[in-house]
């Protein structure tokens, strides 16, 4: 960038990087000035389904172990189940049983051996996972 815009451009970058935008300021404004029983209601929602699938895994520990999630809308349980690795235990999920998970390692190494299953979906589709997963693993 030419000499002489580089102190303007400055100017430009800090404001929109160092600070909120001003659109952002206004809806956080009205969010935070709106009823919000939903949020209560959505953690109930929530907090069901959570337990619902940890449930459904306690019923699979010769498939799965895992700790209870606190603050995620996502279990993250180990793959005790003999498997080659996380990525080919999710494709083999989904290709036999017609279940996707995420494979543990698209987290990193220290994911590996771990599948990703989110709980932000309806019960049903909990249940329809799960009653799969144990057709193809029966215990």
């Amino acid at each position: 960038m030419p000499e002489e815009l580089k102190r303007e451009a400055m100017k430009v970058h800090d404001a929109t990087l160092i600070c909120a935008p001003r659109i952002s300021q206004l809806a956080g404004i009205t969010a935070l000035g709106t009823d919000s029983s939903h949020i209560t209601e959505f953690s109930l929602i929530l907090q069901s389904r959570r337990q619902l699938i940890c449930e459904r895994l306690d019923a699979m520990p010769h498939v799965f172990s895992y700790q209870k999630p606190e603050g995620a809308y996502y279990v993250f349980p180990k793959i005790v189940i003999d498997h080659n690795s996380s990525r080919g235990f999710a494709i083999d999920l989904l290709e036999t049983a017609g279940v996707a998970v995420t494979p543990g390692s698209a987290f990193g190494p220290a994911g590996e051996h771990h599948v990703r299953m989110a709980y932000c979906v309806e019960e049903s589709e909990i249940n329809t996972a799960f009653d799969r997963i144990e057709s193809y693993f029966p215990g």
